[in-house]
């Protein structure tokens, strides 16, 4: 085991620094994303070297230039930038599955259309309309949701005695179905009103939507649900809970939903066939859920006389326990908070009002939620999490145009390998987040079988020394660490991060090189892979 070493002893530091008003710094690895100064709040989407970025960059008139920019080392470098993909009135959400990245736009005009590239972002198709029976003519709330090919798209728009729609394409986006599915059948609707507050959410070939519906007893959350990636829907939505909904999230056949203080929050775990008030949380009318297996993560704001406190809890068994007590957090300003789960890491990101400095922060924890430390007060847009890697965008300053995206904590690739047997070049890649008091693992693969090899890590900042066919990016002084590769050619180096806040911050640059007669030098050199501690 390669062991990060630290001088100084385990400390979480808590969020003081929420309470500074400072103005933003922004990190030096960060990346402009819109060169041209016109506002850019865009989607991202994280999936290992891949990050993709969409986002509407105004024009005139409420419209735009859909604008897409691509990051394929994991989020340190991004040499596509501004690429135009259409003109609209907005960016309303972005999946990817695979080398399928899906875009949906809305025009005031037109309704909904889907922008969809087959090769991870490298070429686009032109826009398609996702319906020829809307009569959209504002913005309403809409979601996709991607399964390999089949795109489903829910939205909500007043139209005849429909409040919720749904549209399906199997095949990336470029065609639909000729009929919307209505997904409020069989539910009373009341004349001149609006359904409101839409969530999707799911995976795979399951797809599950919340929303709130206006009755004639007042607003009533329903639940819909497709277990075959949207061919058929319950004949008539379910009824999750009377009131109106906060927030709402689910995994599976375990969802929640909030409808504010004082009212009891809820769960269900056989899919929203029953659901009981939620015990035990100490947090009542939650701003957030998240819900990953049977790990929950609830987050929220409450107003006291002189201060706002953000208040959080962990349950780890689906909702049916929870911590002893929430851990509560004083700051002071309003803001608006999201959680997020990542593995067994437990992330919020909290936004403060454009007029208050700093713009954003993003606390963690790794234990399950009993202590928490802050990675960023340098978060004023977006948090972007995947187990590959998380990646923030944020601004200078509130009135800022310049948009930028930085890694907060994950692997970026640098570099290139050279071949071994067969022709093939061996991978290195980070498998973890790299945060304090942590094990991730270095995987190598597509090596040759059954040889020895050696991985060297530093904290010196990267080099390129060519060492005869291979380029040596590892600067001494570095670690050495002997492996041997299995009968498939793969090896792993587990990583160990002490809890020492000294080390956030820093970047461990790592490289592999391994035994291999049918290499040009007698040995097959990994890319480098950059891991960014926090």
């Amino acid at each position: 085991m390669l062991r990060v070493m630290a001088r100084l002893p385990l400390f979480f530091a808590i969020l003081a620094a929420l309470a500074v008003v400072a103005p933003a710094q922004i990190p030096q690895h960060a990346v402009l994303l819109n060169p041209t100064p016109s506002r850019f709040d865009p989607l991202v989407v994280v999936r290992g070297d891949t990050v993709h970025a969409c986002g509407l960059q105004p024009d005139t008139g409420g419209f735009g230039f859909v604008h897409y920019s691509r990051s394929g080392d994991g989020g340190r470098w991004w040499p596509v930038r501004e690429l135009p993909l259409a003109y609209a009135n907005g960016v309303v959400d972005l999946a990817v599955d695979g080398e399928i990245v899906v875009v949906l736009v809305v025009s005031y005009y037109s309704g909904l259309f889907t922008i969809t590239s087959s090769d991870g972002g490298e070429t686009w198709a032109l826009p398609v309309r996702v319906s020829t029976q809307s009569s959209f003519s504002e913005t309403r709330p809409a979601a996709l949701h991607l399964d390999g090919s089949t795109v489903n798209v829910v939205w909500l728009e007043t139209r005849g005695p429909g409040r919720i729609w749904a549209n399906r394409s199997l095949d990336g986006g470029a065609t639909w179905q000729p009929t919307d599915t209505r997904l409020d059948s069989g539910i009373s609707v009341q004349p001149a009103t609006n359904s409101s507050g839409l969530v999707v959410f799911g995976d795979g070939p399951l797809v599950e939507a919340l929303w709130v519906h206006a009755s004639a007893n007042g607003p009533v959350t329903l639940l819909q649900r497709s277990s075959d990636g949207g061919a058929t829907w319950f004949t008539q939505p379910m009824v999750a809970a009377s009131g109106g909904m906060a927030c709402g999230g689910g995994d599976g056949n375990l969802m929640f939903v909030s409808r504010g203080s004082p009212s009891p929050d809820l769960r269900s775990t056989n899919g929203g066939a029953s659901w009981q008030p939620v015990a035990g949380a100490g947090i009542i009318g939650w701003d957030s859920v998240a819900v990953a297996g049977s790990d929950v993560l609830v987050a929220s704001e409450l107003d006291l006389t002189f201060l706002q406190q953000l208040r959080l809890n962990v349950s780890r068994d689906g909702g049916a326990t929870w911590l002893p007590s929430p851990y509560l957090i004083d700051v002071p300003n309003r803001f608006d908070c999201r959680a997020y789960i990542v593995g067994d890491l437990f992330l919020v990101h909290v936004v403060f009002p454009s007029n208050q400095a700093p713009l954003g922060a993003v606390i963690l924890s790794a234990d399950g939620g009993r202590n928490w430390r802050l990675l960023t007060d340098e978060a004023g847009l977006g948090l972007w999490p995947d187990e590959s890697g998380v990646v923030v965008t944020t601004r200078a300053s509130a009135t800022s145009q310049s948009t930028w995206a930085y890694v907060l904590a994950g692997h970026t690739a640098r570099g290139a390998g050279t071949p071994g047997t067969g022709g093939r070049v061996p991978q290195l890649d980070g498998v973890g987040l790299p945060v304090l008091d942590r094990v991730f693992r270095l995987a190598i693969t597509a090596a040759r079988a059954d040889a020895p090899g050696v991985l060297f890590a530093s904290f010196q900042p990267a080099v390129g020394i060519g060492i005869g066919l291979a380029t040596l990016y590892v600067q001494a002084p570095a670690a050495p660490t002997v492996f041997w590769t299995s009968s498939l050619g793969d090896a792993e180096v587990p990583v160990a991060i002490p809890a020492s806040t000294a080390l956030s911050g820093l970047t461990l640059i790592s490289q592999a090189f391994v035994l291999d007669a049918a290499a040009g030098d007698g040995f097959a050199a990994t890319r480098a892979v950059e891991s960014w501690i926090r």
